[in-house]
C-alpha cells in the first residue's frame, strides 16, 4: 500500500490527506489483524513498529511531492531572474538536470533512499540558484529551509530502513540504536561529499563553471 503511494508520487499524482489516511488505516487494519491471528506477542509489537514507520513513510511521501511541486517553480523563477539580469545559471541548470536524471533512475529502481537523496541535492542546488541570482531574501530564505526539510526527510528515511535491518538482523535496544545512528551518520557524510563533489554545499560561496 505505502509502495503504491510512492508510485503515486513518483508519477506526479497527487495524493489527498484523506486518501492518504485511509491507505494507512487499511494498513494498520490489515497487518494488526494478522499479528493477532498467530496471538504472537513479539510479531505484534514488530507489526506495531512497522505501522508506525508505514505512516511516517506516507508523511515523508507526501511531503516530498510538495517539495517537487516547490521546486519546478522555484526553477521557472530562477530562469525569469537570471534572463532579467543576465547572470550565467548554466552551472545550476546542469547540476538540476544530472540531479533529476538520477532521481529518476531511483524511482525506475524503487530506491526511494537514493530518491530522497537526490531531492537534498536538488533542494540545495535550488537554494544556490536563489543565490546565484540574487532572489529577494523571503525568497531565498524559503530555499533554505525547503533544503533543510529534503535533507532530513532523506536522513530520516535512512533511518527508518536501518530500523527495518536492525530488526531483520535480530538487533535490539542499545544494539539496534546504535545501528541506526551509524547508518544516519554515513549517510550525511555521503550527502555532504556529493553536495561538495557539486559546489553546491551551503558553505561554498560559487558553483562549478561560474568563475568570479
Amino acid at each position: 500500500m505505502i509502495s503504491s503511494l510512492q508510485a503515486s508520487m513518483s508519477a506526479g499524482i497527487a495524493i489527498s490527506p484523506a486518501s492518504l489516511q485511509l491507505a494507512i488505516n487499511r494498513v494498520q487494519q490489515e497487518t494488526l489483524q494478522l499479528a493477532l491471528k498467530k496471538s504472537d506477542q513479539q510479531t505484534i509489537a514488530a507489526v506495531l513498529v512497522e505501522q508506525m514507520l508505514q505512516a511516517e513513510e506516507a508523511r515523508l511521501a507526501q511531503e516530498a511531492s510538495d517539495f517537487r511541486s516547490y521546486e519546478r517553480e522555484a526553477s521557472g523563477r530562477i530562469q525569469s531572474l537570471a534572463e532579467a539580469t543576465g547572470i550565467d545559471i548554466s552551472a545550476y541548470e546542469q547540476n538540476r538536470a544530472d540531479i533529476l536524471a538520477s532521481r529518476e533512475a531511483a524511482q525506475a529502481s524503487g530506491d526511494i533512499v537514493e530518491e530522497y537523496k537526490q531531492d537534498a541535492l536538488l533542494a540545495a542546488n535550488n537554494r544556490h540558484g536563489m543565490t546565484l541570482v540574487d532572489a529577494p531574501e523571503e525568497e531565498q530564505e524559503r530555499a533554505r529551509k525547503e533544503e533543510e526539510a529534503a535533507q532530513e526527510r532523506y536522513l530520516r528515511q535512512v533511518e527508518i530502513m536501518a530500523m527495518r535491518d536492525a530488526q531483520r538482523m535480530g538487533l535490539s535496544g542499545e544494539h539496534a540504536s546504535e545501528y541506526v545512528v551509524s547508518q544516519r551518520a554515513d549517510a550525511e557524510v555521503e550527502l555532504q561529499q556529493e553536495l561538495e563533489d557539486r559546489d553546491i554545499a551551503s558553505n561554498t560561496g560559487r558553483a562549478r563553471g561560474n568563475p568570479q
